[in-house]
């Protein structure tokens, strides 16, 4: 792969160094209490699992309407232009926009394809702007928060996301099973064991023969009935 510029330098470099052989079998690095950089570095700024979005926003969201990030927040930003917040959000929009200026001037289309893919600064501010608009436009800060490229430590679970969407799934089940509970379905007695009680009494009482009639009784006057007394004499 050709080299290309880091992302915000407009100016052709020298292709770094070769990186030197591995240390032989045995031998330990030493590094120099002076180089602070090489302990505890991150190797990968963004989060576990996270999947770059950059080059989608970039293309398919905001150059569809706009010729740059900035014409963009000025033509659909979804709040207050006014505010502090807008103008730092401004800023940073500003700031990729030249250097993807500068970067297309030295090396072209194929240098601009190159920041969107694989520059971490250029990803990280298409990534806030996209998590902040996410907010604004719905007002879902846990949403936004999820959408975030870098997450702050703490912020989110140690486990691997398959084992936090299996655990999620199942306090879901579970809460709703206990919510059924609390309506009276599913336990001894409840309301669910009494209406299909009643559906069986009624079914077995559907498939049962008729029985004999009650008798009724008789009327005054009728055969094998009491005999009325004679009218008295005047």
């Amino acid at each position: 792969m050709p080299w290309r510029p880091p992302f915000g330098t407009s100016h052709a470099q020298p292709p770094p160094p070769a990186p030197q052989p591995p240390p032989p079998p045995g031998s330990e690095v030493e590094w120099s209490p002076a180089d602070r950089y090489a302990g505890g570095r991150p190797v990968e700024p963004f989060s576990t699992g996270y999947r770059r979005m950059g080059h989608e926003i970039y293309w398919n969201k905001i150059r569809r309407h706009s010729p740059s990030i900035v014409a963009y927040l000025e033509s659909y930003w979804p709040a207050d232009k006014e505010s502090d917040h807008y103008r730092a959000y401004y800023t940073m929009a500003a700031t990729l926009d030249a250097s993807l200026e500068a970067t297309y001037q030295q090396y072209g289309q194929d240098g601009v394809e190159w920041v969107l893919h694989t520059d971490p600064s250029a990803e990280a501010t298409l990534n806030t702007l996209a998590a902040e608009w996410h907010l604004l436009t719905h007002g879902d800060p846990a949403g936004a928060a999820r959408l975030r490229a870098i997450q702050p430590p703490g912020s989110s679970d140690m486990a691997p996301e398959w084992a936090v969407t299996d655990a999620l799934a199942m306090s879901t089940a579970l809460y709703k099973e206990a919510e059924r509970g609390q309506a009276g379905w599913g336990s001894s007695g409840s309301l669910r064991n009494r209406y299909l009680s009643k559906g069986r009494l009624a079914s077995s009482k559907s498939q049962q023969p008729p029985g004999p009639k009650a008798p009724k009784p008789k009327s005054p006057g009728a055969k094998g009935g009491a005999v009325a007394p004679p009218p008295a004499k005047g």
